[in-house]
């Protein structure tokens, strides 16, 4: 009875949505987006792109 009573408050909550998705992700999507505003990427022929935050570095194959 609780799972379902939790699956029926899920539902309820998601046909009020306004959007695609979903109000949590929507907001990680703006956290992340912030952070992302501190980030430099450049071009990498080989590897794809290097990204850098301050003193950190990852290279992204996309």
């Amino acid at each position: 009875m609780k799972v379902m009573k939790l699956l029926k408050d899920r539902e309820e909550e998601c046909r009020n949505w306004r959007d695609e998705i979903s109000p949590y992700a929507k907001n990680l999507l703006t956290d992340y987006r912030e952070i992302a505003q501190g980030c430099e990427i450049n071009f990498n022929g080989d590897f794809g792109y290097e990204v850098h935050e301050g003193e950190d570095k990852h290279t992204v194959n996309i």
